[in-house]
């Protein structure tokens, strides 16, 4: 958990077996660095590609445009230690649903596709990435309590 300048933290941070998560409060420039680097650490701990699953709601700031190119670029950076690439955006309503087909349409037109996938809960991400990867739903759940990452649908 990293403090943003309002006290506030910017994420929390789970990492369990092969799952990096990170439940984003404010994306910035500053947080995407620290998240890198502990990526990089992890994923060499491991020493298997990371399931990476980025998890943001209704209370998470939206990031600007040069967060949001940074994203992408982390993502292209990373791609031979990154298994795939989860976005949950758990919002609820019609704008919600209506931004994760953009955002899916965004990954499909960039070449992402297969790479970056949109999902509105955790359940979905963690159920799609869990074949072969010997953990399970309530493992990863019991860790994202245990590390402070907390999940608005089960």
């Amino acid at each position: 958990m990293v403090p943003s300048a309002s006290s506030r933290p910017m994420y929390h941070l789970c990492k369990h077996d092969r799952f990096f998560i990170v439940r984003w409060e404010e994306t910035t420039l500053r947080a995407l660095r620290e998240i890198e680097g502990e990526l990089v650490r992890y994923q060499r701990s491991v020493g298997h590609p990371l399931v990476y699953i980025s998890l943001a709601d209704d209370r998470t700031r939206n990031p600007d445009a040069e967060v949001q190119r940074a994203l992408v670029d982390f993502v292209d950076r990373h791609r031979d230690a990154l298994a795939h690439v989860y976005v949950v955006l758990e919002s609820k309503g019609f704008a919600a649903a209506a931004q994760r087909a953009v955002l899916s349409s965004m990954m499909m037109i960039s070449g992402r596709r297969g790479v970056v996938t949109v999902k509105s809960s955790m359940a979905e991400a963690v159920s799609e990435a869990l074949p072969g990867l010997g953990t399970s739903w309530p493992q990863v759940s019991a860790a994202m309590e245990r590390d402070g990452v907390h999940s608005a649908k089960p």
